[in-house]
């Protein structure tokens, strides 16, 4: 389980999320680039190797983009303006950004409500947020038992693929309501069961499960609430 954050650095700096959208993204990814076209300054929280930015910046963004992460490896190559620093108590002044956005940030620690605290913190008046996390539904417990299954504790993962640390629709939607942003579009996506145990996922896809309520991650766009 991850219990600090010397887990979060050790873990997370040696993991590669690759190039490219990833799936679950593609159905936001078209609103999401569009508020990042209208910005003038970015930040991204957990940047890990840049790929969001890089994919941003191919798709005509040009805004300036902070990157900040945990991990020093991943502040000192980021794309552009890199920052060491922790999603909890970001170093930036009150509405510092046009848009403020973490991909599967939020879950890695039992302080979420006050990471997205901040996000809305150094957002502006009438800015936008946007936050994906692992989502918890009625399938993950499926999901989490194939990971055990299939892996056996040998999986180098965090514990919110392993142990659920993931988030609900609702909690979600009560976390933004806390933190001061309005939600504009609050789905699950993504697949129900995992594509590498390919029979139990066939027998899922014949049953009407959509993907919006039990896929495993969520993505949340929301706007900060004028004062």
């Amino acid at each position: 389980m991850i219990v600090s954050v010397g887990d979060i650095r050790r873990i997370w700096g040696e993991i590669d999320l690759g190039e490219g959208i990833h799936p679950y993204e593609e159905r936001i990814f078209p609103t999401f680039c569009q508020i990042a076209n209208r910005s003038e300054k970015i930040l991204e929280i957990g940047v890990g190797r840049g790929r969001m930015v890089k994919i941003l910046k191919a798709n005509g963004v040009a805004a300036d983009f902070f990157c900040l992460d945990l991990v020093a490896e991943h502040a000192r190559d980021a794309p552009e303006n890199g920052v060491l620093g922790d999603s909890r108590e970001l170093g930036f002044r009150d509405r510092s950004f046009d848009l403020t956005y973490s991909l599967g940030v939020v879950e890695h620690f039992p302080e979420t409500l006050k990471a997205i605290k901040e996000h809305a913190r150094v957002t502006k008046w009438g800015g936008y947020v946007f936050i994906s996390t692992p989502h918890r539904s009625l399938a993950t417990f499926v999901r989490l038992l194939i990971f055990h299954l299939k892996l056996k504790g040998k999986h180098h993962a965090s514990f919110e693929v392993l142990l659920g640390r993931n988030i609900s629709l609702r909690q979600m939607r009560q976390y933004c309501k806390e933190a001061g942003l309005e939600i504009i579009q609050l789905s699950a996506s993504g697949p129900i069961i995992p594509a590498a145990n390919p029979l139990l996922q066939r027998l899922v896809n014949v049953i009407p499960l959509p993907s919006r309520k039990f896929g495993a991650y969520l993505c949340c766009l929301a706007r900060k609430l004028d004062a």
